[in-house]
């Protein structure tokens, strides 16, 4: 079944991780240092552009791959996430978790990461953690994709394709591949508004 996680938000950073089983490309993110520079040039994945604010929404189809969230699933993911809120008893606001041009908490990414798939496939096939990658860099290896806040401003996807790290930005034309060095330095640069 799909890995599961408990973890409480520390900063913005946040982790998709894959199925039990593994990376769906087969790439079985053999612990030790990665590359130092990118290995391929043109991203071989998805990629979808920023629509409208929505940068948490393209974030998150970008960090899976494929199209599979759209404004109706993420406002639904945030309603879900308040009711389950109020029944523990902790209201929080919609305002909170979802802003009038679209943006998302990483709570309401989380839920929609799961709500989703159930409410259309009946199963839930990942989970998302949230914990921030700045924590564990490595993670990035070992799972299907990432979103990362940057200063709180704005969603981006990162993916490990063929041994590269990928910077997904709907704002930009298309991903673009990070060294090593690089990639921790936007994971600490997206925590300096915390």
């Amino acid at each position: 079944g799909p890995e599961t996680s408990a973890s409480a938000v520390e900063g913005s950073n946040t982790l998709l991780p894959t199925q039990a089983q593994g990376r769906p490309d087969g790439d079985g993110a053999a612990p030790g240092p990665p590359d130092p520079e990118p290995g391929v040039d043109v991203f071989p994945g998805y990629f979808e552009p920023q629509e409208a604010a929505r940068c948490g929404m393209n974030a998150l189809n970008n960090a899976l791959g494929q199209p599979l969230h759209d404004r109706h699933d993420m406002s639904r993911a945030c309603e879900i996430y308040l009711q389950e809120s109020r029944h523990e008893g902790n209201p929080e606001s919609r305002a909170m978790h979802e802003g009038l041009g679209g943006w998302y908490s990483s709570e309401v990414l989380a839920k929609a990461v799961t709500s989703t798939p159930l409410m259309r496939c009946g199963r839930v096939e990942h989970v998302m953690r949230l914990t921030p990658l700045r924590v564990n860099p490595q993670a990035v290896r070992a799972s299907l994709g990432a979103v990362v806040n940057i200063r709180n401003v704005h969603w981006v996807a990162l993916r490990w394709v063929h041994n590269t790290v990928w910077l997904l930005d709907g704002r930009e034309p298309g991903p673009v591949p990070l060294t090593w060095p690089q990639y921790l330095c936007l994971l600490y640069t997206s925590d300096a508004a915390d």
